[in-house]
């Protein structure tokens, strides 16, 4: 059986919206609470900004903002699972494996319009 070519796009650009709607809705109730004191505001803020460039980077004819954002994301969730312990293997781990790998994805592909 030939894989379906023809919906590879729709398929770029379910997960650029899930990858986006998925760090959006993981650290937007930490970024409105806004304690500048805590370093994971600033985490949150940059997942936040990052997250709508991600997204914004499939509007646009070059793969700069689709590079730059998904490689930013990866080094914050790299920070991330390095600083939140060592505890692997479970769902949280797991959660940030998928977006790490989806952000990955991204920063081999850029926009591929």
């Amino acid at each position: 059986m030939k894989p379906v070519k023809s919906l590879s796009g729709i398929s770029q650009w379910l997960l650029r919206l899930f990858l986006g709607i998925l760090l959006l809705y993981k650290n937007l109730f930490i970024f409105l609470q806004f304690n500048f004191r805590d370093i994971y505001f600033y985490m949150s803020l940059f997942y936040v900004v990052f997250a709508f460039l991600l997204i914004a980077g499939g509007f646009v004819k070059r793969h700069h903002l689709t590079v730059l954002s998904s490689l930013i994301i990866m080094l914050l969730i790299v920070f991330e699972v390095f600083t939140g312990g060592g505890i692997l293997m479970t769902n949280t781990f797991y959660l940030k494996l998928s977006m790490f790998l989806m952000a990955f994805y991204f920063l081999t592909r850029g926009s591929n319009r």
